[in-house]
């Protein structure tokens, strides 16, 4: 059973304000989700693509810093992403999988806070990039289990690619 420290998953957390900035002539994006939550406790958990999400792009943008593990070739998928922001809360001993419509398992680069696929910024985020661009008008389905603040917590949430 859940324990009732962590909270259901929502698609949206509890934000009083976003910080958007663009550098370069636009071709830097930078998002600031963090600093605007209303209360420092917020124990959920962000889903991204959100679900049931359509139109979701099927390739990995330019990202800086790039999520992929070294010497990755850049035609990657979209990037699907789990997100504790609550960071006393650890998430730990992961498990994840990604399945297309045709209940065919996607590989996918694994990248967790025990175990980042890139070094760089990981935090409290579990993300699964796809090695290869997703199918278009596709519906995926992803399954994230770990333990989060040493309580176990399973989702499993869909999007459909453009």
């Amino acid at each position: 059973t859940r324990d009732n420290r962590i909270s259901t998953i929502v698609e949206r957390s509890a934000i009083e304000r976003i910080g958007v900035g663009h550098a370069n002539g636009g071709r830097i994006t930078v998002i600031d989700l963090q600093s605007g939550l209303i209360d420092a406790d917020v124990e959920r958990v962000i889903v991204f693509p959100v679900p049931d999400q359509t139109d979701v792009p099927t390739r990995i943008g330019n990202e800086t810093p790039n999520p992929l593990p070294p010497d990755s070739p850049r035609d990657a998928g979209y990037p699907i992403t789990l997100t504790q922001y609550e960071r006393k809360i650890k998430i730990t001993d992961v498990a994840a999988s990604l399945i297309d419509g045709d209940g065919i398992p996607v590989e996918v680069h694994l990248s967790t806070p025990e175990s980042p696929a890139h070094p760089v910024y990981q935090l409290n985020t579990v993300g699964l990039i796809p090695v290869q661009s997703l199918r278009g008008g596709t519906k995926y389905t992803a399954t994230v289990s770990c333990n989060m603040g040493g309580v176990p917590f399973e989702k499993t949430w869909s999007f459909t690619t453009k």
